[in-house]
């Protein structure tokens, strides 16, 4: 879902991804189809409004704008480990996450495709299978591994929402009786 409610909904046999309105009537112009999409899996929305899909046979990311047209070329972004792509999330930078299931692992690429992960992606013992995945406030990132039924948390691997402090507050109450150490902003 984006900001004005229109969802996003991957067709993997029709090598498209299709844009409801938030009443749930088709979007003129949808679906979108090329720009590498071929058997898409995850979806995911930047927020800036840019659609990134997961072309899990492509072996590709497609990166479109809120309206449907390509960014990404007519191949897709490839790179960065990329093999079998499923999950999808994104940072608050618009950086994409993206699960790989063959070989486990996870790539990150920048708005402009740079595989900021490297050639090979992120690897951990903890990955079997990693299907969806999910970014939370603090720049965690938690995937599910279909293959081993279990969740792995990569901490504070993504761009968090808001910075942690790391210093300058004091660990123990003041005069007043605050201390903002531990607390959310």
């Amino acid at each position: 879902m984006d900001g004005s409610g229109s969802a996003r909904i991957s067709n993997s046999g029709g090598k498209s991804l299709t844009q409801l309105s938030n009443s749930g009537s088709v979007v003129s112009g949808s679906p979108y189809t090329g720009g590498g999409l071929l058997f898409p899996a995850g979806v995911a929305i930047d927020a800036s409004g840019t659609v990134w899909v997961a072309n899990n046979t492509n072996f590709s990311v497609t990166r479109l704008t809120h309206s449907g047209s390509l960014i990404s070329g007519p191949n897709g972004y490839l790179g960065g480990g990329l093999c079998s792509p499923y999950g999808i999330a994104t940072d608050v930078i618009g950086n994409a996450w993206i699960t790989s299931q063959n070989p486990f692992l996870l790539t990150k690429l920048s708005t402009n495709n740079a595989a900021i992960s490297g050639s090979g992606g992120y690897t951990a013992s903890g990955l079997n299978f990693p299907t969806s995945i999910a970014i939370d406030g603090s720049g965690d990132t938690w995937v599910a591994n279909n293959g081993a039924n279990t969740v792995s948390e990569f901490i504070g691997v993504a761009t968090p929402v808001v910075t942690p402090i790391v210093a300058g507050l004091p660990a123990t109450p003041t005069a007043i009786g605050t201390s903002k150490l531990g607390t959310q902003p």
